[in-house]
């Protein structure tokens, strides 16, 4: 399995629970080289959050919890894959240079 596409698989864990610093966060690691691939399991890595797969157990219960946690990661990693596998060779992929710029890299006075 490619880095990149590791990268973007492993994101649940590491992204913020909320959903407006994603696409941000997803912008910054397409300019750092992430397939795009990854950046689609990335972004649909926030329905698998820790604290949201809290919430399915409290009200689906343990079990349930688990099955949907799975399915949503499956999915994600399939996407994630389909996205690379059929995107790639058809030329949909966005290409040549990323400029992605999130913001000013301190705090200054204005």
């Amino acid at each position: 399995m490619p880095y990149m596409v590791q990268q973007g698989l492993w994101s649940p864990w590491r992204a913020s629970s909320a959903p407006s610093a994603t696409a941000p966060l997803a912008a910054v690691l397409s300019n750092g080289g992430i397939s795009f691939g990854g950046v689609v399991s990335f972004i649909f890595g926030d329905l698998i959050i820790i604290p949201v797969l809290i919430i399915y157990a409290r009200y689906y219960g343990r079990r349930t919890a688990l099955l949907i946690g799975s399915v949503f990661y499956a999915a994600m990693v399939g996407a994630g894959y389909a996205i690379e596998l059929v995107f790639t060779p058809l030329g949909l992929v966005p290409g040549g240079p990323r400029h992605a710029h999130v913001g000013d890299p301190g705090i200054s006075w204005n």
